[in-house]
């Protein structure tokens, strides 16, 4: 009788270590995985706080220029951005803008690919005097398409920095 117990019980205790093993086996990298997800989740939070505030610097460094332009400049008027812009944290950060919303990173990419075309436009004209346009009205032309995309710009530029900063609040 005692010989019975004594089997049953390491019978039983053999059988938890099992299921202790199993369940090591399966929670193990459960709870492994769940820790690395918050650890990246932590860091892609970091990521995007600090994102936002080098992007918000320089949006407000390239808010100036934009801003300064008038509303109704002179019909030939147009003016030099691509010395007065820079885009380096842009530029140089762009792979790490989906740590951001979607309405950020949206907003974000409009606004400075808006900007690189303006700048283009703006280099087109500086690089070619208004005189030496193709033919008659060329050059007013392309000095209003410049204007009406600074204007988009100005309006494209507030919107970008008003959901950066709602994202910092």
């Amino acid at each position: 009788m005692f010989y019975n117990v004594a089997v049953r019980n390491a019978a039983q205790m053999a059988f938890s270590q099992t299921l202790l093993t199993i369940s090591g086996w399966i929670v193990g990298p459960v709870i492994g995985y769940y820790l690395q997800r918050h650890a990246q989740n932590k860091n892609k939070q970091e990521l995007a706080t600090e994102l936002r505030s080098q992007l918000l610097t320089e949006l407000h460094d390239i808010g100036d220029p934009i801003k300064s332009w008038p509303s109704n400049p002179a019909r030939r008027s147009v003016p030099d951005l691509s010395n007065a812009i820079s885009t380096q944290v842009y530029d140089e950060q762009i792979s790490d803008l989906s740590a951001l919303t979607d309405e950020e990173m949206k907003s974000i990419r409009d606004f400075y690919s808006h900007l690189q075309q303006t700048q283009e436009l703006c280099d087109t004209w500086v690089e070619k005097a208004p005189d030496d346009f193709d033919y008659e009205g060329e050059a007013e032309g392309t000095a209003e398409l410049i204007n009406r995309n600074i204007q988009s710009l100005k309006e494209k530029h507030t919107e970008v920095v008003e959901i950066l900063e709602k994202s910092t609040e």
